[in-house]
């Protein structure tokens, strides 16, 4: 039978995870149509429930295509090529995090698109000059 193999182990968890998503989702729902009423603390607690929930299927989800890469060497091929592109551009996004550094660093030197910094509510200015000098690069 299907969900008696050990490899299907991730199928059995995702449709438990499906099943529990879908009933306290629809839970979730009667509670924000009687929130008029009040009683927040038990929606956030649902809404960590839910959150927890939905990692738990991610990882499960991981763990089906780790299974397909352990056993069709066609996969594991394709795993071996995008691991091979990521490494190879790895130098290219710290050389390019450094340049754009370096620019957000100009403009506040420089007090450049001043306006455009202050733009960006709730963040250090630090932070809306790097934005700045990457919409820029």
């Amino acid at each position: 039978m299907y969900f008696t193999s050990p490899s299907n182990a991730p199928d059995c968890v995702q449709i438990i995870c499906h099943s529990l998503y879908f009933c306290l989702k629809i839970a979730d729902w009667k509670n924000a149509r009687d929130s008029s009423i009040g009683n927040l603390g038990a929606a956030d607690d649902l809404q960590n429930v839910i959150l927890i929930l939905t990692a738990v299927l991610y990882l499960t989800i991981v763990g089906r295509i780790q299974h397909f890469i352990k056993i069709y060497e066609d996969y594991g091929l394709l795993t071996e090529l995008i691991a091979q592109s990521i490494y190879k551009v790895v130098p290219f996004l710290v050389i390019f995090l450094l340049w754009n550094c370096l620019f957000a660093m100009e403009l506040y030197i420089l007090k450049s698109n001043l306006s455009d910094v202050e733009g960006f509510k709730g963040i250090p200015t630090a932070i809306g000059y790097f934005f700045i000098a990457f919409e820029n690069g």
